[in-house]
């Protein structure tokens, strides 16, 4: 599959890009949207989550709202926190998240709003969540094309903590973080029980287009019917 850098087909309260034609041809069918949300970055004010959150679920049949997990924690201890201190932050960072995506569920007319809410910690209950956690963590350990992007990603993740280059200690300490989120990547429609879906993230990323191009990557398969959106405010915040 040829993936190209992502162009805006859409221009509404935000800015849609899709990846790929695929992406594209997901995204029309509004069947189910996944938003990703990041605990320790300043782009996901409240405003915004409350925006976004009821723009996808306006626009899609179904939309969950995915907070990372326990594993969350790894990504600050890697940057030097104490285990406790990061534990508390998580939870802080949490509820500064959930809060605005349920008012914002709550504004598109979704009477249950904590129904489409989750820590992927709480999702491990679901076995394709586990079974497809197993595979990627079996990947990243043994595949030199998942593990490159992967390991890339949590360099990102604990560079933006510290605003220093991160050593492989460092990164390595934090990859289950990215272990944790890959299953919503690869196959969210089997976690959430949709025919297809999008994965909602602000800007793009190469895991993404590593995983929909296929080519280096022998250890996991991405369903045909996952896509990815780059999704921001038509402002340009």
């Amino acid at each position: 599959m040829t993936t190209t850098t992502p162009k805006t087909v859409e221009q509404t309260a935000f800015d849609v890009a899709p990846y790929t034609d695929n992406c594209a041809r997901i995204y029309e069918a509004a069947e189910h949207a996944l938003i990703g949300l990041s605990p320790f970055n300043s782009y996901y004010k409240s405003g915004l989550i409350r925006s976004l959150t009821e723009w996808a679920a306006r626009r899609f049949a179904t939309v969950d709202v995915f907070i990372p997990g326990d594993e969350a924690m790894l990504t600050l201890t890697a940057a030097g926190w104490d285990p406790g201190h990061a534990e508390r932050r998580l939870h802080q960072a949490r509820k500064k998240l959930r809060g605005p995506a349920r008012q914002g569920l709550l504004a598109a007319g979704i009477d249950l709003p904590d129904h489409y809410l989750h820590t992927w910690t709480e999702l491990l209950d679901r076995p394709a969540y586990r079974h497809l956690r197993a595979q990627v963590g079996q990947g990243c350990r043994t595949d030199p094309g998942l593990r490159r992007p992967a390991r890339e990603l949590s360099r990102k993740a604990v560079r933006g903590l510290t605003g220093d280059e991160p050593d492989d200690r460092q990164i390595d300490h934090a990859l289950d973080y990215v272990v944790a989120e890959m299953p919503f990547m690869i196959d969210s429609p089997s976690i959430f029980h949709v025919k297809s879906s999008v994965f909602v993230y602000h800007q793009p990323f190469e895991l993404a287009h590593c995983l929909l191009d296929g080519r280096e990557i022998s250890s996991v398969e991405i369903n045909p019917a996952q896509g990815f959106l780059v999704v921001r405010p038509s402002s340009g915040e």
